[in-house]
Formats: C-alpha cells, structure tokens, sequence
C-alpha cells in the first residue's frame, strides 16, 4: 500500500477506513483510522486500497475530512447495488458453489476494477439475508433460507415497534397524561396493562 491512500479492511463484520501513514513494517501498516487515532494495522487485514490527492504531511482534518468523504460515497453506492436481483440471478445456478467478488461484480458493472468490487463487497455484506461471505468469496443462500429471514425481521420489527409503543404511552402515564392508549398497537398495550395491573395486584403470585 502506498502512504497516503486509503485503505479499506475488516474489523469483525465491519468495513472501516483507513488513511496510509507509511511503508509496510513486519507485516504491519501504519495508518490514521476514521477516529483520527494511529494503530498499527494487520496488512492481511486491507481488502482494499485507492490512491488520493493527500499525502502523509497532509494535516489531521484534511485526513479525516476526506475519510469522512469517501465512506459516504462508498455507502451510498452500495445502497444502489439491487442485491436482490442479483441473487434471483444467481440462484437459478444452484446455491452449492462459491462466487468470486470479481465475478458478480461482471454481474452488475460493465467491469470489474478495484473500486466495483469494493462498493459491490460494502453491498453483498449489507444483504445478509441472500449472502453470506465465506473467506475471499460468497455463497448464496436458499430461497427457504431467505425467506425466514424475511420472515424473522418482520417479525422482530413487529415486536419493536410494539414495545416502543408501550414504552411511550407508559412514559406519557408517568409524566401524569392518564388518557388511554389509542392507535395501532392498542392490543398490545392492553394486554401489557393487564400484566402490570396483575403484578401490582398479585406480586409473585400474578
């Protein structure tokens, strides 16, 4: 990697940036990452590297300025990759091989260079319903397997939106507003009145 690039790796499941501070020392790089602190980074670590117009004196703003810039360009091209056409693509091919990232990215791009593939990762890592990374390559999932998950966030948003439902009308009870609750989640929010009222009532024995 060449100092005063940025660099792109992996820190669990997360993509985060990285500003080149100078030459690869004993397998390791050093570089200012996205919070403006200097570490020493893993170089196995780096997915990916771009050149840019800084250097190495650049000042500390300037570095975390275009960081801040390239990760915004980054997310919101990969929020443009429709992933899911991609996989209905694919999964005619059976879900029993792996897919190099140049590969799908020929998929979607009229070409596959660094920077495609690195937005077309940022994309694939997103879908974590219809793909699934398997070292320097991905999987596609089934489409029972995709399904339940579907199925399963919809779920959970559900009973997200219910406990901030209840959440609120109990904060509005507390700051002295007794008027009853009204509006989508009303069932809910009874029943969970119903419990209170038993504790309250019962203790243990509710």
């Amino acid at each position: 990697m060449t100092p005063g690039s940025v660099i792109e790796y992996l820190d669990g499941k997360e993509i985060l940036l990285g500003f080149c501070l100078g030459a690869e020392v004993k397998s390791k790089l050093p570089i200012m990452n996205a919070a403006g602190r200097k570490e020493s980074l893993a170089a196995k670590k780096v997915l990916f590297s771009q050149s840019t117009p800084l250097s190495v004196t650049s000042s500390r703003e300037d570095v975390l300025g275009h960081l801040a810039h390239v990760a915004d360009k980054k997310e919101s091209e990969a929020s443009q990759v429709d992933t899911a056409e991609l996989w209905e693509l694919l999964v005619e091919e059976g879900t029993d091989r792996e897919w190099h990232l140049k590969e799908l990215c020929e998929y979607v791009f009229s070409e596959s260079s660094a920077e495609q593939q690195s937005i077309m990762f940022r994309a694939l890592l997103r879908d974590r319903y219809r793909f699934a990374r398997k070292g320097d390559q991905f999987i596609i999932k089934s489409a029972d397997q995709v399904a339940e998950a579907l199925q399963r966030e919809q779920v959970e948003a559900q009973r997200d939106a219910e406990r901030a439902a209840l959440k609120g009308w109990l904060r509005q009870v507390w700051e002295g507003d007794r008027a009853p609750y009204k509006g989508e989640h009303e069932a809910v929010v009874s029943e969970w009145l119903s419990r209170i009222r038993n504790a309250a009532i019962f203790g243990e024995d509710s």
